[in-house]
């Protein structure tokens, strides 16, 4: 499924003439918050090469696939091309969250 996914979106991008610099596959994660009552989902990072003319078709097949449930385009002046490591997950950030910063944050939000 997640093969067809991309190739969808490869042959898109090569049929207007762009160019995929980085493609990293982060797997299947723990989403921060439920989405169309989704806990989890496969996220991919995808750097391309697009005339501007066709970012918003581009956008439009991304909306019309159901199989997408969030994406973000963003507008860069120069590729990146290096290798991305996912992030850590969502859950284990919150579980390193020490109690004594949020004392903090508390007495901060006193004091106005």
């Amino acid at each position: 499924l997640f093969v067809i996914l991309f190739q969808t979106f490869a042959d898109f991008l090569r049929e207007k003439k762009g160019r995929v610099w980085r493609f990293s596959d982060w797997g299947m994660r723990t989403l921060a918050y439920k989405i169309q009552k989704a806990n989890n989902a496969h996220y991919i990072l995808m750097n391309f090469e697009l005339d501007a003319k066709y970012i918003d078709g581009f956008k439009n097949m991304l909306d019309r696939d159901e199989r997408v449930i969030r994406h973000l385009v963003m507008k860069r002046d120069e590729a990146i091309t290096e290798d991305c490591p996912p992030p850590p997950e969502f859950n284990t950030l919150a579980a390193n969250i020490d109690d004594e910063d949020d004392e903090e944050w508390d007495d901060e939000d006193d004091e106005d």
